[in-house]
């Protein structure tokens, strides 16, 4: 019985314990890059390194999260898709913030959406 729940948690939490050090690293890289970041050059960065800490540990959604790096170095470059498919990802993972949501909700309006925009605001 221990064994198998072993191999359970390895399978589901394996990588990121693993990574964890890793991702704490890039993390903070992250968040001074995205401080930094002034023109497109920097935002391509912003998302590369964004993608990067989410392969990581995709279910971190608390504060300081890659999603909204991501998405926001998205806005900047003018990709609202792409900021709002960050926003889905980080909902999906279970990101919860009204403020972040909201963002999202108003993204989908913009994109033509106004059905999945209510939705997301009336729960």
């Amino acid at each position: 019985m221990i064994k198998d729940y072993d191999a359970w948690l390895e399978k589901r939490v394996g990588s990121t314990v693993a990574n964890f050090d890793a991702w704490r690293e890039q993390l903070k890289a992250l968040v001074g890059m995205a401080k930094a970041s002034k023109d497109d050059a920097g935002d391509d960065a912003v998302i590369k390194a964004a993608k990067a800490v989410i392969a990581l540990y995709p279910e971190y959604v608390e504060d300081a999260n890659a999603y909204e790096y991501l998405a926001d170095a998205e806005l900047t470059k003018g990709d609202k898709q792409a900021a709002a498919d960050a926003l889905t990802a980080y909902e999906r993972e279970g990101g919860e913030d009204p403020k972040t949501l909201k963002k999202l909700a108003s993204l989908e309006a913009d994109l033509g959406q106004p059905k999945d925009a209510r939705r997301r605001l009336t729960g």
